[in-house]
């Protein structure tokens, strides 16, 4: 089932047991929400009158929408049960997620990280190369000598970086949910606060301790 781009998508202003949220009816793609907010999908009723009636991370049988909001929910069952007045659709006018973040500024817990701003490589591709050496040729670029354990999680950069490598390894290989997996599980993070054209270096993004993770030039696309 396809997802979307939060930072693309139209939403409707909502609030959740009174805290404020964006509604859409689309499934969204948890690796675009930014830093700083959360995102959950709500069930709706088995009569499908569109009545709200449980809020959770994944949502796989009367899916009736995606939530975002700033607030952590407590599930400790790992879902909510809610009551369809507990969501309200008319609190605002944001309908996107620039307005949102402007109307409700993200809360970001300052961690002991230390982060290296790069800039973002610029990556082609030869005619006898695959689509999987777009990030090997980006995380070189970057300082990764090919041998060092690599993580890249550690590894934040912009929507319009992340979508460019993401076209590039596109015109290698024509799966795009193959390719779409292969950058979830290998390519680098999407984060808000990234300046344009930039990436963010965690500490640790890198270290020096063993071999490459297995398979990571192993495994090809």
């Amino acid at each position: 089932m396809p997802r979307y781009n939060a930072m693309t998508e139209d939403f409707q202003e909502a609030t959740l047991l009174g805290k404020p949220a964006l509604f859409t009816p689309l499934r969204i793609d948890c690796t675009t929400i930014p830093n700083g907010y959360q995102l959950y999908e709500v069930r709706h009723d088995d009569e499908c009158q569109g009545d709200a009636v449980q809020v959770a991370h994944n949502i796989y049988v009367n899916h009736w929408g995606s939530l975002i909001m700033q607030d952590e929910l407590a599930m400790p069952d790992g879902f909510l049960d809610i009551e369809p007045e507990d969501l309200n659709y008319s609190s605002g006018d944001c309908r996107s997620m620039g307005e949102f973040m402007a109307k409700h500024p993200p809360v970001v817990k300052i961690m002991a990280d230390v982060i290296t701003i790069a800039d973002a490589p610029e990556v082609s591709l030869d005619e006898d190369e695959k689509a999987g050496d777009v990030l090997l040729k980006f995380f070189r670029a970057l300082g990764w000598n090919g041998e060092d354990i690599l993580d890249p999680c550690k590894i934040r950069t912009t929507k319009e970086v992340y979508d460019n490598l993401y076209r590039l390894m596109c015109e290698k290989c024509p799966d795009p949910i193959r390719v779409g997996m292969f950058m979830v599980n290998r390519g680098p993070g999407t984060d808000g606060y990234v300046p344009q054209g930039k990436v963010y270096l965690i500490d640790g993004w890198v270290t020096k301790e063993g071999d490459v993770p297995s398979g990571f030039q192993e495994q090809t696309v």
